[in-house]
């Protein structure tokens, strides 16, 4: 029976230290801003490096805008030259694929190829996976939602969309994964690939977990050394009327996809949050969401138990720093959002 007991605890220690406890938790800063990396200057380095958050995504370019982007050697080195350039994770948008213009409601998915789009999307993978490896970051954060037409996520559309049958189409989603896999071993390949969304354990296919799962079969078929971060959008959501209704969203989170993490080493699961500082101040999209104006969270104080649960249960978090939230993080007026954020996740405060 002792013996029982001792193996009960020494497994239970196991469990936890594989679900990462806090002291070793990373966090991530995802905000859309006009800042790319190539205009951050002095001024914007000096703000990113007054953040709490381990890392902060910055977008190579626009997520509507198709263009190739190199960044100049100058601006290279001068990101180099502070210490808080490995904080810099390159963002880059599967969204460059998807043409002809901004949300188009019968835009098409170049993933085969046959435009231009999937070249320049190429291109700058490329280029955010040299600028990663240069600045000694963890990785680059790819973003798999088609903004320009959410229609795209469904396959039976896509299959339509693109004239071809749903099967074939599975197969080149997975032949695309498996070619932005190619890319990381080629140009980092010790590199984190933080995925925003993955839809991995949805209930119903969509065609962005065929991109995912192709990156996914190719690491653990190469024994590759990249891993593939799961951010949870689609699965955790943004917005949540309680606490307790986050905790129980998260665990069922992690069921659902317990069979990927079993099959493939590669991959990680991270939390994410979107809190805001004064709830009276939400606009836009988070004044029509259900759970946003039905939160018992009136202010950023009453988000604690969140983040002190996300620092215990996943090694990766994030937070979205939502305009419809009002916080804007390299702004002065959410100084005090990021001062009580910052007590939140310091490593040495929390209990």
């Amino acid at each position: 029976m002792k013996f029982a007991i001792f193996l009960f605890k020494v497994l239970f220690f196991v469990f936890l230290s594989n679900r990462i406890l806090a002291a070793d938790s990373y966090w991530l800063l995802v905000h859309f801003s006009p800042w790319r990396i190539a205009n951050l200057d002095s001024k914007k380095l000096d703000i990113i490096s007054e953040l709490p958050y381990d890392g902060v995504a910055v977008q190579l370019a626009n997520a509507y805008q198709v263009y190739p982007v190199k960044v100049t050697k100058e601006k290279i080195n001068l990101i180099k030259s502070y210490k808080i350039a490995p904080k810099i994770w390159p963002w880059v948008f599967l969204n460059w694929m998807i043409f002809p213009g901004k949300k188009d409601p019968n835009a098409h998915f170049d993933f085969t190829g046959k435009k231009r789009q999937k070249s320049i999307f190429f291109t700058n993978l490329t280029e955010a996976l040299k600028l990663a490896k240069e600045f000694n970051s963890p990785g680059i954060v790819l973003d798999l939602e088609t903004y320009n037409n959410h229609k795209l996520y469904n396959l039976a559309y896509l299959s339509e969309n693109s004239s071809l049958p749903v099967e074939q189409v599975k197969k080149q989603l997975l032949a695309l994964g498996e070619e932005i896999g190619q890319y990381v071993v080629k140009f980092y390949p010790h590199a984190k690939i933080w995925l925003l969304c993955t839809n991995l354990g949805a209930k119903k296919e969509r065609s962005i977990s065929y991109i995912v799962l192709g990156m996914l079969n190719f690491a653990l078929r190469e024994k590759c050394h990249f891993k593939v971060i799961d951010g949870g959008e689609a699965s955790i959501k943004y917005c949540h009327d309680s606490f307790k209704s986050f905790k129980r969203v998260i665990l069922i989170r992690d069921k659902r996809e317990e069979k990927y993490l079993t099959q493939y080493s590669h991959l990680l699961l991270a939390g994410v949050i979107c809190p805001w500082e004064n709830k009276a101040d939400l606009k836009n999209w988070m004044l029509k969401n259900r759970f946003c104006k039905d939160a018992k969270m009136q202010t950023i104080l009453d988000f604690k138990d969140f983040f002190m649960f996300l620092n215990r249960h996943y090694e990766y978090n994030w937070i979205y720093a939502a305009g419809a939230a009002n916080y804007y993080p390299f702004e002065s007026s959410s100084k005090r959002i990021n001062s009580i954020i910052n007590e939140f996740i310091e490593k040495n405060s929390l209990e």
